[in-house]
């Protein structure tokens, strides 16, 4: 009880200052004024929608942040190239406002991106000034008419806006309507009925800008497995064995720097063997030493779910600890035998007498760990330490232990 009362404080102050570390996210770039002149520093990048609302900058040589509103400078953007947002009055729901527009494509045929209240609206807009909302809608209760007069009316404004192409007008009935979709319409209709020599003057880069960047994890370790007291082996509490890790690290550039995700999945198996002394108490003879040999085989497989916090990201050595939620299946069995007594100082051999006790167990518990990312070119290597805890509540296993490991890996 008083272990687990440790685990929980520890998880919310670790909670406490995943909350604090999610506050800023600085990316270096620069804002344009309204006179046209460019500002470098640096730019908390926070969520779509919070970013369409307000810029916060830095200036190179400033200590505090300043907040820009729509109409306060011409835009603001991500020296990476991937992230472009520039001051537009849009329609939104027939409602014109002043907003941050993420920038997606300019040529003939533009297109903007908006987000508010966690819906997503893309603006096409031509050489003539003229802009096209299209927006993902409500489909609820419509009938198959309905659903078509209703997608007719939604996109009438981009039908018109793009009805000299017959492949773009088919892939905005037919797709879905979401960046990529958009990106790959409005850049085809550009290729396709261009008259100037570059057709496209700036395009979003889809790469940079990827709101989760998923990389390869593998890892190999060894673990110490410790049984503890309710455990009913003899001299056998703990066991070390092998450890080989593999799944995913998703990092997250949109939301923070300091904060990855992962779905990892790690098997273990290990044996162990050893030799005990007790007493057994035989009818009229009375108590008598003896000993046995003990044996426990244990493999497990586990899916460990959680993220991870960076203190420094960008630098060569990143500290790190983390957090996960563990479930998993653990199989284990314990048996003594070739037990001998000694009496009248001679050894009598028991063949008899044999202890074996199998189990198969679904586990969940917490885990957490701290170790260091080393930054080697394009590749990441990482060493952990790491602690599990099963909950025993979940079974009434003597066999579930919990698990202290060392462990590297390479994210690729």
């Amino acid at each position: 009880m008083k272990n687990t009362k440790r685990i929980c404080t520890a998880l919310l102050l670790l909670g406490a200052t995943v909350h604090m570390g999610a506050q800023t996210n600085p990316k270096a770039g620069y804002v344009i004024t309204n006179t046209g002149d460019t500002i470098h520093g640096t730019i908390d990048y926070l969520s779509a929608s919070k970013n369409a609302q307000a810029c916060w900058f830095r200036g190179t040589d400033e200590q505090a942040f300043h907040t820009y509103q729509p109409g306060d400078i011409r835009g603001y953007r991500l020296s990476d190239n991937g992230i472009y947002y520039v001051t537009r009055t849009l329609p939104v729901d027939s409602i014109q406002k002043i907003v941050f527009a993420e920038f997606l494509i300019k040529g003939g045929i533009s297109l903007y991106r908006y987000e508010e209240d966690f819906r997503e609206y893309f603006y096409l807009e031509d050489n003539q000034g003229r802009i096209a909302e299209v927006k993902n809608f409500s489909t609820d209760g419509l009938g198959k008419d309905e659903l078509r007069e209703t997608k007719q009316r939604e996109l009438a404004q981009a039908f018109d806006m793009l009805k000299l192409s017959e492949e773009a007008t088919n892939a905005l009935w037919n797709k879905r309507i979401n960046t990529r979709n958009m990106l790959r319409i409005a850049r085809d209709y550009n290729h396709q009925f261009c008259e100037e020599e570059e057709c496209i003057k700036f395009q979003h880069d889809e790469k940079a800008a990827r709101s989760i960047v998923p990389r390869l994890y593998a890892g190999v370790g060894i673990s110490n497995l410790w049984f503890g007291k309710d455990c009913h082996t003899r001299n056998i509490k703990h066991q070390f064995a092998p450890k080989v890790t593999l799944g995913a690290e998703y990092e997250m550039p949109r939301l923070s720097q300091h904060f990855t995700y992962h779905s990892l999945f790690s098997f273990l198996c290990g044996k162990k063997s050893g030799r005990f002394s007790t007493t057994l108490k035989e009818g009229h003879v009375g108590v008598i030493p003896a000993d046995a040999d003990e044996q426990i085989e244990f493999f497990g497989i586990s899916a460990e779910l959680g993220f991870t916090y960076h203190v420094m990201p960008k630098g060569k050595v990143d500290p790190l600890c983390r957090l996960d939620l563990l479930l998993g299946y653990d199989q284990a069995e314990y048996s003594e035998k070739n037990w001998k007594v000694y009496y009248q100082n001679k050894i009598f051999p028991l063949d008899g007498r044999a202890n074996s006790t199998k189990e198969n167990n679904m586990t969940a518990g917490i885990g957490a760990g701290v170790g260091a990312d080393f930054h080697l070119g394009k590749g990441i290597m990482r060493v952990d330490l790491h602690y599990r805890h099963n909950f025993k509540f979940f079974s009434s296993s003597v066999l579930m232990p919990d698990e202290v490991g060392l462990r590297a890996g390479w994210i690729f």
